[in-house]
């Protein structure tokens, strides 16, 4: 019946790969297991300490990580070794694909990226290898390069575009991952303050935003000096464009280097007054009393009056209006409950000891009948 159907059925030694493939991804799957469930809190652990916070979920994502980051290798090196049978390169390759792309598709979706941009970076590494272990990539590539079309003197295929939007998509991951580790390295850099460590961290953002933005030039093949003729106007309409923008870009990279204005200080900026909460790349967030938080642009606080009430000194005075009788005997009433206050104490600390100057009075109202 099976040479009628075009099919041939495999042989003895066939048969005999493929149950070895299928008990190596068997062993490797139970081993990978083993060890995440062994390594996985461990590793929970260090980063939760490393990163000063406890994430939900975070020792079940580890554990499944490093079953992935196992059994990717492994039958990758499988594969590699021996000369399998097309069932069996299949049964390997199918499984080295799925690992390789979950372990992608977690890292994505640990950086707090969007699921269709994980899924896809997954899916196309999935083909890739499973392609690969079955004879190689051309009979998927061939079709998508015969899909094309001429731009000019440019020929763009199916394959090309796919390329260039899977590289940019890898390039802003690793890009965010990068970003993140940075910040994370600098937490721990006793050697920095915290609006050094801040500073840091915006500078080194920036300048990889910069790398990775000539290096997807690059993989889109783009050519820069055929732009030429355009740079002129464009940059002139880009600059007038994102001229508040990168007015805002500077200065918050100049209150972070003249260090005027810190995270934590107590500011007032116009009717705005509260605690600085963070200085963004295009404004500084302040949290007011009642809990309001301001976003202000940076360039204001380098062109407006700014009053900062922790600059040198936390120890600030503040003048409370209290209304009452004006006997002395009311004075002494006021002062010992004031000062014997427990919020009183706090808010004036241990620096100094808890007094009160009442230089005015005011009478008392007359009930209204």
């Amino acid at each position: 019946m099976s040479p009628d159907l075009g099919l041939a059925m495999p042989d003895q030694a066939a048969l005999a790969a493929t149950g070895a493939a299928a008990a190596i991804v068997f062993g490797a799957g139970a081993f990978a297991w083993l060890a995440g469930r062994w390594a996985g809190p461990m590793i929970a652990g260090l980063w939760q300490r490393r990163t000063g916070g406890q994430s939900e979920g975070m020792i079940p994502r580890a554990c499944a990580l490093v079953r992935y980051l196992i059994l990717w290798p492994v039958l990758a090196s499988a594969l590699r070794f021996y000369p399998w049978p097309p069932l069996a390169s299949f049964l390997l390759g199918f499984f080295a694909a799925l690992a390789a792309a979950l372990v992608i598709r977690n890292i994505v979706r640990g950086l707090n990226l969007s699921r269709w941009i994980a899924w896809t970076l997954a899916l196309f590494l999935f083909v890739a290898i499973l392609a690969d272990a079955l004879g190689g990539l051309d009979n998927v590539t061939r079709p998508l390069d015969a899909l094309a079309f001429t731009i000019g003197s440019r020929r763009l295929s199916l394959l090309a575009i796919l390329q260039i939007s899977i590289a940019l998509l890898a390039l802003y991951a690793a890009v965010k991952l990068i970003n993140q580790l940075i910040g994370q390295s600098l937490k721990h850099a006793d050697a920095l303050d915290p609006t050094q460590r801040l500073l840091t961290q915006k500078l080194l953002a920036i300048a990889t935003v910069a790398i990775a933005f000539f290096i997807g030039i690059d993989l889109a093949g783009i050519d820069l000096t055929a732009l030429a003729f355009f740079s002129g106007g464009v940059g002139l309409a880009i600059g007038f464009g994102l001229q508040k923008t990168f007015g805002n870009l500077i200065a918050g990279i100049i209150l972070l280097m003249d260090r005027s204005i810190k995270p934590g200080d107590v500011i007032s900026v116009g009717e705005s007054f509260g605690q600085v909460n963070k200085i963004g790349v295009r404004a500084v967030s302040i949290v007011t009393r009642d809990g309001k938080e301001y976003l202000i642009p940076n360039e204001l606080l380098m062109t407006q009056e700014v009053v900062n009430w922790s600059y040198s000194t936390r120890d600030v005075r503040i003048s409370i209006p209290i209304t009452g009788a004006s006997t002395a005997s009311w004075k002494r009433t006021v002062a010992r409950t004031l000062t014997s206050s427990p919020l009183f104490q706090t808010m004036v600390g241990l620096a100094s000891a808890p007094r009160v100057s009442i230089e005015s009075t005011s009478a008392r109202p007359s009930p209204r009948r």
